[in-house]
């Protein structure tokens, strides 16, 4: 009998808005894991402010748990998405007291258990890097955004210590102290190659190789920075 693999716990973050393939990209991804014996290797949770989510293309999704079910329960999720939107619904959202930024700013702070199965990972996509931006994780490190606005990540990130910004698909900005791994990506279709980077920093490189192959998408890995 084979051994049952521990899933990894992943909470996408979904808000009014948002864009359709920053949220989808990574959820499609993930769920092409799969282990030595077919189970999938992600278990993908969505969190969210209502039922229902509209995004900016008109579909409605729905959440899986409350964004209150996810701040109570952040110490469980092994990796937390946050996807992006147009910058300016995004600019309009980056307050201290939007519920993704303050689920952003919890999980960045768990600390670090060394009897982890997995290790934690952040993970955004496309101007969702703003988010992550507002609670000065970036401070000290390296970051990625949709091309077309990298100079204003780099005008948020300077308010909290110098941030190297740099135009990749995506950007490993290393371990946070208590061991986290935090990663952006470019623009929108980056959330593939940043989806598939985190799938070899958690499950190995031919397990994403694989998992770009079921996807007939062309990773594109030599285009990140890690």
């Amino acid at each position: 009998m084979s051994e049952s693999i521990q899933p990894i716990q992943t909470c996408i973050l979904s808000f009014e808005k948002m864009d359709l393939i920053d949220f989808a990209g990574p959820l499609e991804t993930l769920s092409h894991v799969r282990g030595p014996s077919g189970d999938r290797l992600f278990s993908i949770t969505v969190a969210g402010p209502s039922d229902e989510i509209t995004t900016s293309q008109g579909l409605v999704i729905k959440r899986n748990i409350r964004f209150e079910q996810a701040m109570s329960s952040l110490a469980q999720f092994d990796v937390l998405v946050v996807p992006g939107a147009s910058y300016l619904v995004t600019k309009e959202l980056c307050t201290p007291d939007f519920p993704v930024i303050q689920i952003i700013q919890n999980f960045s702070t768990l600390p670090k258990h060394e009897s982890r199965v997995h290790p934690r990972l952040l993970l955004s996509v496309c101007s969702g890097a703003f988010f992550l931006a507002s609670t000065g994780i970036f401070a000290g490190r390296r970051a990625t955004t949709h091309y077309t606005i990298l100079p204003e990540l780099a005008e948020l990130c300077a308010k909290y210590g110098q941030t190297e910004i740099i135009r990749k698909r995506f950007v490993d900005a290393g371990l946070l102290d208590n061991g986290m791994r935090v990663v952006s990506t470019g623009g929108i279709t980056s959330g593939f190659d940043g989806a598939l980077y985190v799938v070899e920093v958690l499950c190995g490189l031919p397990c994403a190789e694989k998992a770009s192959d079921v996807l007939d998408y062309q990773w594109r890995r030599s285009e990140g920075l890690f």
